[in-house]
């Protein structure tokens, strides 16, 4: 307290400058992050599955950060929608037909949304997005999927080589004789 002033009018501006920090503090902290400063159209990707993107990854396109994933959730009929903002100035740059896919600059690294041209792309791209606009992307690899692929392989592989077997051990049986063959025709140096 400042000696010699009010006591009570020092108590009630300590009292709206607390407020007026805390509304400060919940503004920047849930208003702010909501605000839709950049600008941009919103877009809706469907996946099947949607692998490890995350909220807040970025829109890739042509190397450039062109926006940002808003939200992800559940679809109706199964699978992902992603909800993406493309920001105004790149929003020429993202076709209605393009290819949107997840992708990610390393195996560790974190997924992010890409768009690429048409697939085909000997056309030329269709116009593009615009607010609300619903767009299908490429569903990402999944580990399960590729191991079982492997598997499958090698199943295939290890039932080709039994099928091959005795026809392979045949073939070795002539080698073999053959090589008796070329060895009593050819004289021997020296």
């Amino acid at each position: 307290m400042i000696p010699g002033g009010d006591q009570r009018a020092q108590q009630r501006i300590g009292a709206i400058m607390m407020g007026v920090i805390l509304a400060g503090a919940v503004f920047v902290v849930a208003v702010l992050p909501r605000l839709d400063l950049a600008g941009g159209v919103r877009v809706r990707v469907t996946f099947g599955h949607s692998g490890a993107l995350k909220e807040g990854a970025p829109l890739i396109v042509a190397g450039r950060i062109a926006g940002k994933v808003e939200s992800i959730a559940l679809a109706e009929g199964g699978g992902s929608v992603v909800t993406v903002r493309v920001d105004n100035d790149y929003r020429h740059m993202v076709p209605v037909d393009g290819d949107f896919f997840i992708s990610s600059k390393g195996v560790l690294s974190d997924r992010y949304l890409e768009v690429g041209p048409p697939p085909g792309a000997t056309r030329e791209p269709g116009r593009p997005v615009k607010e609300g606009d619903e767009l299908r992307g490429k569903d990402p690899p999944s580990l399960d999927r590729a191991l079982q692929r492997t598997w499958d392989n090698l199943e295939k592989s290890r039932a080709f080589l039994e099928a091959v077997d005795p026809e392979l051990q045949a073939l070795r049986a002539a080698l073999a004789k053959l090589s008796t063959t070329i060895e009593e025709v050819e004289p021997s140096p020296g």
